[in-house]
């Protein structure tokens, strides 16, 4: 009799066996899925998450377009300076000259001052020293 309990046994491991094995299989499937498995507190956080960053893709968009506004008027504002600095350079430069036109205006009055009044003395020389006085 303990031989058809050891043969029975046999009989019932061997056709369990193939099961054993399915189970294990489908418990390492669950085990993968449950790993992978997103729950509805991820999936909120997820949508948080989506909506906040709507938010902020809008607000980048808004600031992008400042950045490009001001760098636009930073450009402007860059030529307009740079174009002053020019004039004003320009200005300064006729000024200089207009400055040294006027001392060399001067000069030129003081030199025929000079000359004329050498002519002067030289005439007044020339006529004394000609006249004798007695």
């Amino acid at each position: 009799m303990d031989r058809n309990y050891v043969d029975l046994t046999n009989i019932i491991n061997g056709a369990l066996a193939p099961v054993v094995t399915k189970i294990n299989t489908l418990e390492e499937k669950v085990d993968k899925l449950t790993t992978s498995y997103v729950a509805r507190d991820d999936l909120d956080k997820l949508r948080q998450e989506m909506v906040m960053r709507d938010g902020y893709e809008v607000r980048l968009a808004s600031l992008t377009a400042r950045d490009t506004q001001l760098e636009e008027v930073l450009k402007r504002i860059d030529i307009h300076m740079r174009q002053e600095i020019k004039d004003l350079k320009d200005e300064l430069s006729q000024k200089d000259q207009a400055v040294l036109s006027a001392s060399d205006r001067g000069w030129i009055r003081f030199s025929q001052i000079t000359g004329t009044l050498a002519l002067i003395i030289g005439l007044l020389e020339i006529f004394v020293g000609h006249i004798q006085f007695h």
